[in-house]
């Protein structure tokens, strides 16, 4: 491989670690670690760029995937849901089988989800709840809100097949099994 057939980062990362001697690829290539580090560090201070400086870094860190992450959580530990969710869809988008990734993103869609609808922004709160169920089709407890969600718009038939289902994920699921005798 040479220069001519280098299309994308990954290829030129393959072709500097062919050719450059070790310590100093691994030198190189270690900034890309200091960068995200950086980002952390921003996040966990509250800097307010620190959104659009992990967008800056993203592209030249080895493993994007582990770097939306890694942001990610530390945006949801900073209690910046929103933030971590556009971080962790990310992460998702690239790599849908990075481990966590799909439980942490779930979990914090249907949390948003939940916090929309009861503050009477049904639209939104059921788009983040569909989107949780999409991003991990084993929540139960995201598939149930979206039932309930289903069942305040009127939807009665697809919040009982909702409720069925969570009740199929999680046998003995006390609260999918009241909303089916509610919904009767």
């Amino acid at each position: 491989m040479d220069l001519r057939n280098c299309h994308n980062f990954h290829d030129f990362r393959r072709l500097a670690k062919r050719r450059l001697p070790g310590p100093i690829f691994d030198y190189i290539d270690g900034a890309a670690d200091e960068e995200m580090q950086l980002v952390l560090w921003e996040i966990e201070k509250g800097d307010a760029g620190a959104m659009r400086h992990a967008e800056a870094a993203a592209p030249a860190h080895p493993e994007p995937a582990l770097f939306w992450f890694r942001v990610g959580r530390s945006f949801e530990s900073a209690g910046k849901r929103d933030d971590a969710i556009a971080a962790l869809s990310r992460s998702y988008g690239i790599d849908a089988s990075h481990p966590g990734v799909v439980s942490l993103l779930s979990s914090l869609l249907e949390k948003r989800g939940v916090a929309r609808t009861t503050s009477g922004d049904a639209a939104g709160g059921r788009s983040d709840l569909e989107g949780a169920v999409r991003v991990d089709a084993a929540n139960a407890p995201a598939r149930l809100n979206l039932a309930v969600a289903c069942a305040m718009a009127g939807e009665t038939d697809r919040a009982r097949a909702l409720a069925r289902e969570a009740l199929a994920i999680r046998p003995g699921y006390e609260k999918a099994e009241a909303l089916l005798r509610a919904l009767k």
